[in-house]
């Protein structure tokens, strides 16, 4: 089978959340974050995406400003079945 570009017909959406800080050791304690959003991602005008190729996409989330300082779990993935993979990074925020 010969690969063969691909283009996207609509741009896909992404679900990206954020969740802590697990400093304070369960989800159940006051100031502990859990926000999930949905965006579309910024792919307009890319064309056809050659087989092999490698593109990048600027994702921004926006943290709450009364969100407190600690280690969070960043999760992000294109939208489609829950099991569908994604990527997930720890990040730190100070205040």
């Amino acid at each position: 089978m010969t690969p063969v570009g691909q283009h996207f017909a609509e741009c896909p959406a992404y679900t990206h959340n954020i969740a802590g800080p697990f400093e304070l050791g369960s989800d159940d304690r006051p100031g502990f974050t859990l926000l999930v959003r949905r965006q579309i991602l910024n792919c307009g005008g890319i064309g056809e995406i050659a087989p092999a190729a490698t593109l990048l996409f600027e994702m921004m989330y926006d943290i709450p400003r009364d969100a407190l300082a600690g280690t969070y779990v960043l999760v992000f993935r294109l939208d489609g079945p829950v099991y569908s993979g994604g990527v997930k990074v720890m990040l730190r925020l100070a205040r």
